[in-house]
């Protein structure tokens, strides 16, 4: 987790939405950003793995919506 302010972090402008205003978006950019050990949520080099399981359990979710 990284806490805002930090040096390597910018954070966007919100999106404008057509829909689900009430769920702020916007852009964060993490450029040569140090995170410290003890800040990591899971296996550091298992970021992308963590990232692809949360998209597919939220696509199953989406099945049963439609």
């Amino acid at each position: 987790m990284v806490e805002r302010g930090v040096d390597g972090l910018t954070i966007g402008k919100p999106e404008d939405k057509l829909g689900l205003k009430a769920s702020s978006t916007c852009p964060l950019v993490f450029e040569d950003v140090k995170v410290p050990a003890q800040n990591l949520l899971g296996n550091e080099g298992e970021g992308y793995k963590v990232a692809i399981n949360i998209l597919n359990e939220g696509r199953i979710g989406l099945i049963y919506v439609i």
